[in-house]
């Protein structure tokens, strides 16, 4: 029993001696401007899986807790074109900070017409209502 003891301890010990890597980062506009709720993932490189996500809080992000391997982030905000981030490797040696510049799309609305019309036909419990045209 006291083996499974001092083997807990000593795994508990371990883990708060090795240090989990982390990437954090800022997202900013052409301007340099922080970018807030901004979507940032991070998508593991060889099978394209999302491994976390979150928004941005005036434009910072922060993944800790990494497993070694090969990243990339993606970055998206509605008005702004998407941005997707170099190949990063995560190899447990020291934290990793990335800075992503957001640029304007290219389409944007200036405004949107919602148009209604009466339907031709109601159909109620007792009745069957057809609308003729201009009336």
């Amino acid at each position: 029993m006291k083996k499974h003891i001092y083997f807990l301890l000593f795994s508990l010990f371990l883990s708060g001696l090795l240090k989990a890597q982390s990437i954090k980062g800022t997202v900013t506009d052409e301007q340099y401007q922080p970018v807030d709720q901004a979507s940032v993932s991070l998508i593991r490189k060889s099978d394209s899986s999302l491994i976390k996500m979150e928004l941005t809080v005036n434009g910072r992000f922060h993944f800790d807790q990494l497993q070694s391997g090969i990243y990339y982030i993606s970055v998206s905000h509605i008005g702004y074109l998407d941005v997707r981030s170099a190949i990063i490797s995560v190899d447990g040696a020291s934290d990793i900070v990335t800075n992503l510049m957001l640029k304007k799309g290219a389409a944007s609305l200036k405004s949107v017409a919602v148009v209604g019309r009466k339907s031709l036909v109601d159909v109620k419990a007792d009745k069957t209502v057809l609308h003729i045209a201009g009336s």
